[in-house]
This record gives C-alpha cells, sequence and structure tokens, in this order.
C-alpha cells in the first residue's frame, strides 16, 4: 500500500510532487518529504502514528522539489 500526503508548498504552489510518500514493504512502513529529504519509519503496526508523523511534516513543509 502506497499513501501520498500533499505538502504545504504543494497547495501553495499546485505542484503536486511536493508530498510526502509513504511505502510498506512486509515488515516496515517509510515515508520520505519528496522536496526536503525528511525521513521516518516504523514498524507496519504503527502505520498510523507514520501517517501521523507524515501529516505534521507536510502541513509545515515548504520546500520545493528540484
Amino acid at each position: 500500500m502506497s499513501t501520498r500526503i500533499l505538502t504545504r508548498a504543494a497547495e501553495l504552489t499546485g505542484n503536486r510532487n511536493a508530498a510526502v510518500d509513504i511505502q510498506d514493504d512486509t515488515r516496515r512502513s517509510y515515508a520520505r518529504c519528496q522536496p526536503c529529504g525528511w525521513t521516518r519509519d516504523h514498524g507496519t503496526a504503527y502505520r498510523e502514528q507514520l501517517i501521523k508523523w507524515a501529516q505534521e511534516h507536510a502541513d509545515q513543509c515548504t520546500a520545493l522539489p528540484s
């Protein structure tokens, strides 16, 4: 499963590549902000917490993708 959360920069500029992407493998979930490189990972049992962290980051991130 994958999830994409648009950042504040995406809201301001309309650049939909300014996003935090969340990917899962069999044991872990990984979040990465495409514009600024912020990352977090956690076991899949805590995916909801990872989504919360990613949303909090996205709400504040104003970096633009290069």
